[in-house]
């Protein structure tokens, strides 16, 4: 599987905007506390796992917002395709 590209609304500290990958080795750097393992953590949620880092799904929203989204473009057996998670502080869990 090679991730293409995600996109993030309210999610933790990536209030919203979108991050394309190269084919190949892609490097994440940035100062601390800019969002490197938010955006790692984006990736693994989009298998259909939960968080790696909180077991409470509000946690993923960010502060003073009601939902949170996570979309990503992905080629695996041969097409492109796309998964997506929303988590909702009234639904409290994770679809």
């Amino acid at each position: 599987m090679r991730v293409d590209a995600v996109q993030t609304e309210n999610f933790r500290l990536l209030q919203g905007g979108r991050c394309e990958f190269s084919p190949g080795v892609n490097v994440i750097a940035g100062a601390n506390a800019q969002g490197k393992t938010t955006l790692l953590e984006a990736v693994y949620m989009l298998t259909g796992a939960k968080s790696f880092r909180t077991y409470y799904d509000k946690e993923l929203i960010a502060f003073e917002k009601d939902e949170a989204a996570v979309r990503g473009e992905y080629f695996a057996s041969e097409r492109e395709s796309s998964a997506w998670r929303y988590c909702s502080a009234a639904a409290g869990r994770a679809q």
